[in-house]
């Protein structure tokens, strides 16, 4: 029997993306077996997450501006992102179902590649 690893399991799943025509970015597979990632299936980048195997994808973010870079905290609860929402990117956080966004940064600069302490990128 095969064992696939988390490489194997993302690999396979941007191959997937890829084969229906969807753009795929910034992968990340969670401790709860999800992997959430940025896709430009509509107009602009939003996020979305689904099963390790590909199935039940679902939109997270419907915003009309940007929303990329997804990384889960190490329990699967939430996910932090960047969106240029208020006209330059700003780093939020969400739980993991798209509730009770908040942005966290009020910066004067773009704020990019957010991640949860401890967590490699």
């Amino acid at each position: 029997m095969l064992k696939l690893t988390k490489i194997h399991i993302l690999f396979l799943v941007i191959l997937f993306l890829f084969s229906t025509g969807t753009t795929c970015i910034s992968p990340e597979l969670s401790s709860a077996g999800k992997i959430v990632f940025t896709s430009q299936k509509v107009l602009n980048y939003d996020i979305y997450v689904m099963n390790a195997d590909g199935s039940s994808i679902k939109r997270l973010t419907s915003h009309t501006s940007e929303d990329a870079q997804p990384s889960f905290s190490p329990d699967g609860n939430k996910i932090v992102f960047y969106s240029d929402r208020t006209g330059q990117n700003e780093i939020y956080i969400m739980n993991s179902d798209a509730s009770n966004v908040k942005r966290l940064t009020y910066l004067e600069s773009n704020s990019v590649h957010p991640c949860f302490a401890g967590k490699p990128r």
